[in-house]
C-alpha cells in the first residue's frame, strides 16, 4: 500500500505573499484556524513559511521596536518568514514526507509542482499524516478510545548544552545561567525567531538576539556574570536605547507582552 502525498494533501492551499503585511498573515491564520502558512512570491513560487508562533513573537518585538523608534512600523511577511523551507512533491510517498516532518520537527510541508518550478500546489500537515495512518491501518475504535489522560508537553531544546559550552569557550566568558536554561531545557515562545548564536560587536557587548533593526546584547563590562541586557539599533550600536538589569528581567517582559499579544483586535 504505497500511498502518495497527493492522496492526503490539501490542494490549492491558502498562502500569503511575502510583500503583504504581517497583520494579513495573522488574519488568514485566524480565519482558517491554521498553524502554518506558505509564503509565495508574485509568481506563486514557495519562498518561505510562517507559523502562529512566528506571529506572536513578531507582535512582541514589533511593539518594542516601535516604542524605541517612536513611530509605527509596518513590517511585511518577508521580515519574519522562515527562509529554509522543506518541501515535497505530489508523487512522493507518505513515508518520505513523514520522514522529513519527523527528522526536522516541522508541522507542515508545502507541496510543490516540481523542483524546477517551485510552484505551490498543496500542503501536507502532520494532521494529514495522522489521518492517513488511521485510514490505512484502521485501528479498533473500541480499543483506541482510552480514558482521557493528563498531557504533559516536554520542552524542546533550542540549542544543545554542549554547543552553548563551546560558545562560552569561544567568547571567553560564562553566559548567564537563566539564559542557558531557556535555550537548553525547553521551548521558548520567542526563541525561534530572535535568538542567534552569540557574537561580539565590541569588547564588552555580545549580541544574543536580533529582530529587524533591533539587536539584544549582553553588556559584559561589569563585575558580575549576570550581565545587563542592552537594546540596540543596528545603525547605532554604540548607544543602548534601553537597558534591563539582567537576562531574566528582559525575558520576563517579553513573557508578559506575549500574554496580551493579539492581531487585528
Amino acid at each position: 500500500m504505497n500511498k502518495k502525498v497527493r492522496d492526503y494533501m490539501t490542494p490549492d492551499p491558502v498562502s500569503v505573499n511575502s510583500n503583504e503585511a504581517i497583520l494579513r498573515a495573522a488574519e488568514l491564520l485566524e480565519k482558517h484556524n491554521f498553524r502554518h502558512l506558505p509564503v509565495t512570491d508574485n509568481s506563486g513560487h514557495v519562498i518561505g513559511m510562517i507559523s502562529d508562533r512566528d506571529l506572536v513573537s513578531a507582535s512582541i518585538l514589533q511593539e518594542m521596536a516601535q516604542e524605541l523608534e517612536g513611530e509605527k512600523i509596518q513590517s511585511t511577511v518577508e521580515a519574519i518568514m522562515r527562509r529554509t523551507v522543506f518541501v515535497c512533491q505530489p508523487g512522493d510517498t507518505l513515508a518520505e514526507a513523514a520522514a522529513l516532518i519527523n527528522q526536522y520537527r516541522i508541522g507542515a510541508l508545502p507541496v510543490i509542482e516540481d523542483f524546477s518550478s517551485g510552484k505551490l500546489v498543496g500542503i501536507l500537515s502532520h494532521i494529514d499524516l495522522l489521518r492517513a495512518f488511521v485510514e490505512i491501518y484502521k485501528p479498533d475504535e473500541k480499543k483506541a478510545a482510552l480514558p482521557a489522560q493528563p498531557v504533559v508537553e516536554a520542552g524542546s531544546p533550542l540549542f544543545d548544552s554542549q554547543l552553548i559550552k563551546r560558545w562560552e569557550e569561544r567568547l571567553g566568558i560564562e553566559l548567564p545561567e537563566y539564559y542557558k536554561e531557556v535555550l537548553s531545557k525547553g521551548e521558548d515562545l520567542i526563541a525561534s525567531l530572535n535568538y542567534v548564536v552569540p557574537y561580539r560587536i565590541d569588547k564588552n557587548k555580545i549580541v544574543f538576539g536580533a529582530w529587524n533593526n533591533v539587536l539584544f546584547a549582553f553588556e559584559t563590562g561589569g563585575e558580575t556574570d549576570d550581565y545587563p541586557v542592552d537594546v540596540l539599533l543596528r545603525d547605532e550600536v554604540s548607544r543602548a536605547e534601553r537597558r534591563y538589569e539582567n537576562f531574566a528581567q528582559w525575558h520576563t517582559e517579553f513573557e508578559k507582552a506575549s500574554k496580551s499579544a493579539s492581531f487585528g483586535g
